[in-house]
């Protein structure tokens, strides 16, 4: 249950856990003006997901985008669960994960990632986990890793994020994670390759820049395109020298140069090929 300032809208919003009529645990939201006095309080929806367990939110404006969401709430299984059921059903005779563990039932937590533009409408279209109980079988239990929350910058190729572990033994801690920046998800493709394009949009900036990973012999192109996918000249993707190597800011140029200034306030769209690499964001300044 967390409060805080969001500089997008310049307003405090608010997330908690509520249960639904189901019995499904959930996330609601408010804001505020003055973190006393709270207003639209609404129930998080969720972009082609299916209904699960929620048990902790940890949204946060995410600092190298301030206007994009990030939550990374715990998700709660529980083994003997049906979203039909309006109660818990007996849990004491269920078979439990960790055996000697003082807590009962067989409910095993995880971490999941979440992203939203209007704090509202979540996209939780990465239902893979974030991250996994893991090899330490202290872990598989109820509630056995808790996020927390925050990201912290701790040097320019480093995020830190904290877990708590082992909740409910003697051996409870606090453990860092560490990621490259913008290294929450990417698209990737092997070695065979692949591409995508962007839905339109507009920016203002007048370079381009990567945050990427390639193999050895992995690469990355980019072609700009107006917004009915018509190439826009001296920006194809032929035009595009081949990117590789690892870097968090690497700059996109063209034959012509990495000027795209003329493009600024139009709308356009990105074609973006890849093979044996990871794309992790793009941004133009």
């Amino acid at each position: 249950n967390i409060a805080f300032w969001d500089p997008t809208i310049r307003k405090y919003r608010a997330y908690w856990r509520f249960f639904t009529p189901t019995e499904i645990r959930a996330i609601r939201t408010a804001v505020s003006d003055d973190l006393v006095t709270w207003s639209d309080e609404r129930d998080l929806t969720y972009v082609d997901s299916p209904e699960q367990h929620m048990y902790t939110n940890n949204v946060i404006p995410y600092f190298r985008a301030p206007h994009i969401l990030l939550g990374f709430p715990m998700r709660y299984t529980d083994r003997g669960w049906n979203p039909s059921m309006r109660a818990l059903p007996d849990l004491e005779n269920r078979r439990k994960r960790i055996a000697a563990h003082p807590r009962y039932g067989q409910a095993l937590t995880e971490t999941q990632i979440m992203s939203s533009r209007d704090g509202i409408n979540f996209d939780r279209g990465f239902m893979e986990a974030f991250l996994r109980p893991g090899l330490d079988q202290r872990n598989w239990h109820e509630r056995g890793i808790y996020f927390q929350h925050g990201i912290y910058q701790t040097s320019p190729t480093e995020l830190s994020m904290y877990v708590n572990e082992h909740l409910k033994t003697p051996g409870t801690h606090v453990r860092r994670y560490t990621l490259r920046p913008d290294g929450f998800v990417s698209v990737n493709a092997g070695y065979a390759g692949g591409e995508f394009v962007t839905r339109p949009f507009v920016f203002d900036g007048q370079e381009m820049e990567l945050n990427y990973s390639t193999s050895a012999v992995g690469t990355v192109q980019v072609e700009i395109q107006d917004d009915r996918g018509n190439v826009v000249p001296g920006f194809a993707l032929d035009d595009c020298p081949e990117i590789f190597g690892d870097q968090i800011e690497g700059a996109v140029r063209w034959n012509s140069g990495g000027d795209v200034s003329r493009l600024a306030g139009k709308p356009v769209k990105l074609r973006l090929a890849i093979n044996d690499a990871d794309l992790y964001a793009f941004r133009f300044r």
